[in-house]
């Protein structure tokens, strides 16, 4: 699955309030500091994200295989889906990862269109599925 500008502006025209929850969530994060972290869930997938600490990246994370039920598990195309948005295979039992340097208030947008192309698009939850988010600090 190759993603680009023209699946970028899909999601961004056909999901706007999805984007900018995640993108005020995001931020909400961020103003939390070290050790915040977010996860965003549909049905039995998620994206998550951690703020490493200094404040200026992120460490984002896809589930993996080690924490999906046997009917969920993913394949090799989903596992490809996830590389071309960025995240590096899992080592052993961990999710999909992805180190985000934040350059400036457009990257909650970036980070937001990134998180719903891997739910919707390669992990291809229902697109009737609603979101939920889970805000905390460790």
């Amino acid at each position: 699955m190759a993603f680009g500008k023209a699946e970028a502006s899909n999601i961004l025209e056909s999901r706007p309030q999805d984007v900018a929850a995640i993108a005020a969530q995001l931020k909400q994060m961020m103003a939390i500091g070290d050790k915040a972290f977010l996860i965003v869930y549909a049905g039995d997938y998620y994206v998550q994200f951690y703020v490493i600490p200094g404040g200026k990246r992120l460490a984002v994370e896809a589930i993996s295989n080690a924490y999906l039920p046997a009917k969920k598990r993913i394949g090799e195309d989903t596992a490809a889906g996830l590389a071309a948005l960025g995240f590096a295979q899992p080592l052993s039992d961990a999710n999909f990862t992805m180190d985000y340097e934040l350059t400036g208030e457009a990257d909650f947008t970036v980070l937001a269109v990134m998180a719903l192309a891997a739910l919707y698009e390669v992990y291809r939850c229902p697109q009737d599925e609603r979101l939920s988010f889970e805000l905390n600090q460790a």
